[in-house]
């Protein structure tokens, strides 16, 4: 959710506080990246806060982080304050309830994995739905700093219900609390292991382009003469549409195979990006690539405990959620990578952005493509 409600806050300070220029997109798209950098570079270290204290205290711990980010934020006045309260504070909180989630949600399902993680990573997209609309009139209304107090109280509202939802897959199992399990209970055959090396490159170009979409949606839209009521609207439709395109990705996958939807996906999401967005001029075309991209867009993190379970085997599944985090976490530098090349930029100023994103995403396919052909002989081969 964090990442989907960026790009109305960057809207909002440029046009209200910061002033429009290529500079300060490019400072302000960096909250969103760094929040991003930190919850993959912490994924270790949340791994070892929850074996030392446990499930519950944990996700205590991560939403104490995002109460702490969001109170705080509400009273920056300066762009640099943003990096503390949301790219450190909200960053690490989503490190820490991101780890538990890759991690347990796989537990609980065998045969429907790939759906039930879908639908777990859904309910990020439901309330973007919602948000967005919210935090453009709240922001309007009251001013930005009662829209973070506002989002504080919300987040935390879910997050105790998280709290007392989650639990371990087998109740009676007691894990031994100790850092020192730690180190031994990565596998360090991963790092050898080349299925997955190839998997991990595959995932950094979707890394690097997770977020670039609603971050930049709502400052395009108004680029081009919208006002910021249809800019926040693009973003809820395009949330909108995810949560069917994620539950949709987590059907076909237990169908086809999570590596074949993976494919399908990227690759439709790389035309969007090339064909759809870079024509967008008028609302109607820019409402069309959110729906488009919407429908197969941010398969990423729907799909990314069990297609790590296939390539890995599920009994590798932490240590492999671990060493992705790490390896893909200076990719979510992405966003901010495409704003400095926009800057030196002589052409259409968003024309970095649609590249930016369509291009890896065809590499990631292809990437995916060659590591399909490793583990099977058919085409038609479900993995």
């Amino acid at each position: 959710l964090v990442c989907l409600i960026i790009g109305v806050l960057q809207d909002y300070y440029e046009q209200n506080m910061f002033g429009s220029s290529r500079e300060i997109s490019m400072n302000l798209s960096f909250v969103g990246t760094l929040i991003q950098v930190m919850e993959g570079f912490m994924m270790p270290f949340s791994q070892i806060l929850e074996v030392s204290i446990g499930l519950r205290p944990a996700l205590i711990v991560s939403s104490t982080f995002f109460l702490v980010g969001l109170i705080s934020a509400s009273f920056c006045t300066e762009i640099w304050q943003l990096y503390l309260s949301l790219g450190l504070c909200v960053g690490i909180g989503c490190s820490i309830m991101l780890s538990v989630s890759l991690r347990i949600i796989p537990q609980w399902f065998d045969m429907k994995r790939s759906k039930a993680n879908a639908v777990a990573f859904s309910g990020s997209v439901v309330s973007g739905l919602i948000t967005p609309f919210m935090m453009t009139s709240i922001n309007y209304s009251l001013g930005i700093a009662w829209t973070y107090r506002i989002l504080a109280f919300i987040f935390v509202g879910f997050d105790i219900v998280i709290c007392y939802v989650m639990r371990e897959f087998d109740s009676t199992k007691k894990r031994e609390r100790s850092t020192k399990n730690i180190l031994p209970s990565f596998d360090f055959s991963l790092i050898r292991n080349k299925n997955n090396i190839i998997w991990v490159i595959s995932c950094i170009p979707q890394a690097a382009v997770n977020a670039l979409p609603y971050i930049f949606i709502p400052v395009y839209a108004t680029y081009i003469g919208l006002t910021p009521m249809q800019g926040s609207t693009a973003v809820a439709i395009l949330s909108g549409v995810n949560i069917f395109g994620r539950l949709g990705a987590g059907y076909v996958a237990d169908k086809i195979g999570n590596m074949n939807t993976y494919i399908i996906c990227n690759f439709l999401s790389c035309v969007s990006a090339l064909l759809i967005w870079t024509f967008a001029y008028n609302y109607a075309i820019l409402l069309v690539f959110a729906i488009f991209y919407g429908l197969f867009g941010n398969a990423y993190h729907a799909l990314l405990g069990p297609a790590t379970a296939r390539v890995v085997g599920i009994e590798k599944l932490p240590s492999a959620n671990t060493f992705i985090s790490i390896v893909t976490s200076p990719a979510y530098f992405g966003p901010s990578i495409a704003s400095s090349i926009a800057i030196t930029s002589t052409r259409h100023p968003f024309l970095t952005y649609k590249l930016f994103l369509g291009l890896p995403l065809f590499f990631s396919v292809v990437v995916m493509i060659f590591l399909k052909f490793r583990m099977t002989s058919s085409v038609f081969s479900k993995i």
